[in-house]
């Protein structure tokens, strides 16, 4: 049993030591594009209403209509401010590179994650990661996607940080109910609220973009085929997430806690392979297509 543990140790701190040195390669991969062609900033919008209805009806939103989007790009307080997303994608890696080489450290006899990992199934910190880099990338592919507003942004922040508060919580209700396995039915019924409440959060950021890109781009502004791609690879990615831990929680959910068989190292292990799967398809079309633009336009 002591050697079984001291070996799945051993495969948590190895995996930790790659993922943060993959990680790390791909900031550095980012940080020398920055140095070969600048860095990439971005402007960032707020979207204005009109409260004027004869000006609605002009603009062709229908009579009586009393307020609408303000359209004229000159208006005052629509051009807000410039975002890096050079810098902004290279910090995402660099907080993932120091997650993953804290729970290296930390992947030793006796710690308290070791402990959370192998018996309560807790995955904190990537979470915690989760909660600042997933917003950060999917911030880049709101903007790709042509969703411009800064208050579009801001949702998609609070929804994708509120996605990985989600999973820890299930987390932690799963661990709670095992502990007291009265609990149980209750704790069952919260997690399977909090992956509905989820998938409406995942639909929220992603929805909009997808619609836009796929069904609703007016014929005189079609993005470049290859910009509907990466944000359609990239949704399928980020909600792989819920996928993957319903499909962990799934024997959980059906069983009591006398026959659940847990395979906590294994969900961790899936989730980091899925954190790098994610940002390295985003940094690769970012520096291939959006930098070096060498991905084409569309038809």
């Amino acid at each position: 049993m002591v050697l079984e543990i001291l070996d799945r140790l051993t495969v948590l701190r190895n995996i930790n030591i790659v993922a943060a040195v993959l990680h790390a390669t791909l900031a550095i991969s980012a940080l020398s594009v920055v140095f070969d062609k600048g860095s990439i900033q971005v402007p960032v919008f707020w979207g204005t209403a009109r409260w004027n209805s004869t000006e609605c009806e002009l603009q062709g939103y229908g009579e009586g209509v009393p307020v609408c989007p303000n359209l004229d790009p000159g208006a005052d307080g629509r051009h807000q401010l410039n975002l890096n997303f050079s810098v902004l994608l290279i910090c995402s890696q660099c907080i993932t590179t120091a997650g993953h080489l804290w729970q290296a450290w930390l992947a030793r006899p006796g710690t308290w994650f070791v402990r959370w990992v192998f018996e309560y199934g807790i995955k904190a910190i990537s979470w915690a990661e989760y909660v600042f880099t997933a917003a950060l990338t999917n911030h880049v592919l709101l903007y790709y996607s042509g969703q411009l507003d800064v208050r579009a942004h801001i949702i998609g922040y609070a929804a994708q940080g509120t996605l990985m508060v989600i999973g820890l919580t299930q987390d932690l209700f799963r661990h709670w109910s095992l502990t007291a396995p009265r609990e149980a039915p209750v704790c069952k019924v919260v997690i399977l609220c909090l992956f509905v409440l989820g998938f409406f959060n995942l639909m929220s950021v992603w929805f909009p973009s997808l619609y836009v890109l796929w069904f609703d781009t007016p014929a005189d502004q079609t993005p470049p085929s290859f910009v509907k791609w990466i944000v359609l690879l990239e949704f399928l990615l980020y909600s792989s997430f819920g996928f993957v831990q319903l499909y962990f929680f799934i024997p959980y959910l059906l069983r009591d806690a006398a026959h659940y068989t847990p395979r906590y190292l294994e969900e961790q292990l899936a989730l980091d392979g899925l954190s790098f799967l994610a940002k390295l398809l985003l940094n690769v079309a970012f520096s291939t297509c959006f930098v070096y633009q060498v991905c084409g336009s569309d038809e």
